[in-house]
């Protein structure tokens, strides 16, 4: 019995012209089918897999980076916008402390500031100026004016206690009872400065404080006298910020005697580690004498102010006026005969307070007096006591060349200089405290080698002798 038309089917119409076979061979087509079918939709679950597991993470990764430069960009966007006005917070921020300062003294309470501590208390005292304590607070509005320093101002800051400014183009102008500046003259006026932070955006009176800054004395001053010390003590001019020098007088380990770096060490005289440095005592050089010295703090005619005077040079010419006893009105003292007319040159390297009036110079001479500062010696040189460095007479020092043996070995060439070339108390009572006349001159390389400190205005016409 043959196969019946309507089992064929309808997608085989070739088997028909075979009806013997057909069967076998739609089999093996349907087989075929599924296999298409399974491997369709193997490859369908391999296209999503590598979709999922592959490229939508290195999509993401791709992104995600995308995001990141982005925002970087937009933060360095941000920053160089910023960075256009920085420069106006740095010029306006020591004003605005400095004002905001002189304004808040005047609505605090009118008590008094503590005590400062003992160090500073201590640095007050003869030859170690350092100037550090903190000031009282004042009353009350008004605010008082304090004490003029030794130096005029600077740009941004409070002149109505200097009323003069460094820059000679400059006047200081008040603003109101709490502030006064340095600024171009003529170029104040009256009401408010747009240029003000708008915290202290108030009006400005402009009345100006100051005339021109006077100009530097050349000449040559009379009249004075000198005298020595040595008393291991960091000098007054190492400290920051003294002056109108290039950095700060150096200073040496009291225990290595090596250079220190850091100008904020404590002296040695109060428990630190800084000391004058042993080069720092006086030589000679062709015939000239070379040294260091504390300059007077006060006078009303040697032009010599303190602080201001740290790191200059001066020319030191010995003369025969003596001192007067009084009131039995004897002669004392002064330089001995050979002494007078020789040279000395010197860098100021501290300030004396009990340097003032006619008495201008104390110069740095070892033996010569440990004055009110003992302790500093005695801790540079261990072994030794403070009766070694003086002969036990704290002003004035050993009488003799002698003395000068009882001295550590890095001191003794300064000591015999006061004995050979000084010729202290070599005859008659002279030398004794001699009197000079002086005037200011360009620091010589000698001195400023030693020092490493050399004034910022040591080119403005000043007598170059070396």
């Amino acid at each position: 019995m043959g196969p019946i038309e309507d089992e064929v089917p309808f997608f085989l119409p070739h088997l028909q012209r075979e009806p013997c076979g057909y069967r076998r061979q739609c089999q093996r087509s349907r087989a075929t089918c599924v296999v298409a079918v399974v491997a369709a939709f193997v490859v369908l679950f391999l296209l999503h897999w590598v979709h999922v597991k592959i490229m939508k993470p290195v999509h993401f990764q791709v992104s995600e980076t995308q995001q990141k430069l982005e925002r970087g960009s937009e933060t360095q966007q941000k920053f160089e916008r910023g960075s256009k006005f920085s420069w106006v917070w740095h010029q306006t921020a020591a004003k605005m402390k400095a004002e905001g300062a002189a304004r808040d003294r005047t609505t605090t309470s009118s008590a008094p500031a503590p005590a400062p501590p003992a160090s500073m208390q201590a640095e007050r005292v003869v030859r170690d100026k350092t100037t550090t304590s903190s000031a009282p607070t004042p009353a009350p509005t008004p605010a008082p004016t304090p004490a003029p320093p030794a130096y005029c101002s600077r740009i941004e800051e409070d002149c109505r206690a200097t009323k003069c400014c460094l820059d000679p183009d400059m006047r200081c102008y008040q603003k109101n009872q709490w502030w006064a500046e340095c600024l171009k003259k003529s170029s104040c006026v009256p009401g408010i400065r747009k240029q003000d932070p708008l915290k202290y955006r108030f009006n400005w009176s402009c009345t100006q404080l100051s005339g021109p800054t006077p100009p530097p004395f050349h000449g040559w001053t009379y009249g004075t006298w000198t005298t020595g010390y040595w008393d291991c003590c960091k000098p007054s001019c190492s400290w920051p910020h003294k002056g109108n020098q290039t950095r700060p007088v150096r200073t040496c380990h009291s225990k290595t005697g090596q250079q220190l770096l850091n100008t904020s060490e404590v002296s040695v005289c109060d428990g630190g580690i800084a000391a004058s440095c042993t080069s720092q005592q006086p030589f000679l050089l062709n015939g000239i004498g070379m040294g260091f010295a504390a300059a007077a703090v006060r006078g009303s005619s040697h032009h010599l102010t303190g602080d201001t005077n740290c790191g200059q040079c001066y020319e030191l010419v010995f003369t025969d006026q003596q001192h007067i006893a009084m009131p039995e009105n004897a002669t004392w003292g002064g330089s001995s005969p050979s002494l007078m007319g020789k040279r000395m040159i010197v860098q100021i390297t501290n300030i004396g307070e009990d340097v003032e009036g006619d008495h201008t110079f104390d110069i740095q001479i070892p033996g010569a007096g440990l004055g009110a500062r003992t302790s500093g010696c005695p801790t540079q040189f261990p072994g030794t006591v403070k009766d070694d460095f003086d002969c036990g007479q704290r002003y004035g020092g050993c009488d003799s060349i002698e003395g000068c043996s009882k001295l550590p070995h890095e001191l003794q060439a300064g000591c015999r200089w006061r004995y050979e070339w000084l010729e202290w108390l070599k005859k008659g009572g002279r030398t004794n405290n001699p009197f000079i006349r002086f005037r200011r001159v360009r620091c010589p390389l000698q001195l400023t080698e030693i020092s490493g400190s050399i004034p910022k205005d040591d080119a403005d016409g000043w007598t170059m002798l070396m």
